[in-house]
């Protein structure tokens, strides 16, 4: 098997309360599993009721939904829109996935892959799931499950805007970016499930509907 063929979390950015519930199965079956929700820090709803625009195209925002069941996570979130979006655009554009398999050390097949199956919201999963795993100090033993919803065939507009804003990517941005997004990933913006939290969580349902 994978890892010590247990899942030690399931980490998913919140929508409509769908995908998430996915780790309320997996703690059935695993009952020292964490799920793990995550939301842009740009609208950082349940973190602090917080309102906003974000980039992490399709994902709810502004609300929790009723079926949400918030009472049974552990930990909350949040993740930047704009690194997610930065990480996206290396594993896709032709210069970060040459430093990928070279500099990197990734086989040229695997950044083939990721190119083809990765959308913002994958990234900001991703990014999630690295953020867990420092969190819990977890070890290469340790499964975390996420979801790759969408891909980079709705967002070349958004990668073009980068470019736009921040020139074309170079190997030293590319380089900067694994380490700065990926490796770098920030333990900044958690909260963890405790009683109190989960009630904060569970009645904002009824002021965001």
């Amino acid at each position: 098997g994978i890892g010590n063929g247990r899942c030690a979390a399931f980490v998913s950015a919140m929508g409509s309360g769908g995908t998430i519930a996915a780790g309320d199965r997996l703690k059935e079956v695993f009952p020292e599993h964490r799920i793990v929700g995550l939301e842009p820090i740009q609208c950082p709803t349940l973190f602090n009721n917080g309102y906003g625009d974000h980039d992490i195209q399709g994902i709810g925002d502004k609300h929790v939904t009723w079926i949400h069941n918030v009472m049974n996570m552990d930990c909350l979130m949040c993740i930047d829109d704009m690194e997610s979006k930065l990480g996206l655009q290396l594993l896709t554009d032709s210069v970060g996935m040459e430093y990928l398999a070279g500099q990197a050390g990734i086989s040229e097949e695997a950044v083939r892959e990721m190119a083809t199956m990765f959308g913002i919201s994958g990234v900001c999963n991703v990014l999630g799931a690295i953020k867990t795993a420092k969190y819990y100090r977890m070890s290469s033993g340790d499964n975390i499950v996420t979801v790759l919803t969408d891909t980079i065939d709705r967002y070349h507009s958004v990668m073009s805007a980068l470019d736009d804003r921040f020139g074309k990517l170079t190997a030293g941005k590319a380089e900067a970016r694994m380490s700065g997004i990926f490796h770098g990933a920030k333990l900044d913006y958690i909260q963890e499930g405790t009683v109190n939290n989960r009630d904060r969580w569970f009645n904002l349902k009824y002021y965001t509907w």
